[in-house]
């Protein structure tokens, strides 16, 4: 009997929009668990096959003091994900709040998952601004509600990497 929760083990940036350190569509970051997890506790109904839209949220909180963070929600931009959420270790990559591959989009954002992996990868931006930035740490901080197929809930103790954001 399984008994043990899935923990975070792993996140990885990818720069796919071609400007270094800048939050752009195409970029790509990954979420790694110890194990397979559900994907039916991610996004209800889906098998974790197929590609599922999704939107991300890139959160500006210089102004309270603290870092830009990432979070995401369903393809309606309704739900948050239960994916916890990212600290990007800098409160310099967006200027005022901004929301990636929101419905109509030219290019939508999306969610893949490939064994223990979720890639998420960021759409167009709406309004806002990005910012080229240096390399920073970074912590992933699963949330409740993810599952493996033991039905295990997620643990949330955070997951940190060093200077990881830098192929954005």
């Amino acid at each position: 009997i399984d008994t043990t929760a899935p923990t975070a083990v792993g996140f990885a940036t990818t720069n796919g929009g071609g400007t270094p350190r800048t939050l752009e569509a195409n970029d790509n970051f990954t979420l790694t668990y110890s194990e397979a997890v559900a994907p039916t506790s991610i996004i209800p109904g889906w098998n974790g096959v197929t590609v599922q839209n999704v939107v991300v949220r890139a959160d500006d909180n210089a102004g309270a003091g603290g870092n830009d963070t990432l979070t995401v929600y369903d393809a309606a931009n309704a739900a948050l994900l239960p994916l916890g959420t990212i600290d990007l270790g800098l409160s310099t990559y967006v200027g005022g709040d901004r929301t990636f591959g929101l419905p109509g989009a030219a290019i939508l954002s999306t969610i893949t998952m490939s064994g223990s992996s979720l890639t998420i990868k960021l759409g167009t931006a709406n309004l806002g601004t990005t910012t080229s930035t240096g390399s920073a740490n970074v912590q992933w901080t699963p949330a409740t509600g993810v599952t493996d197929t033991a039905l295990n809930n997620t643990s949330t103790a955070p997951y940190s990497v060093t200077h990881s954001n830098g192929d954005f």
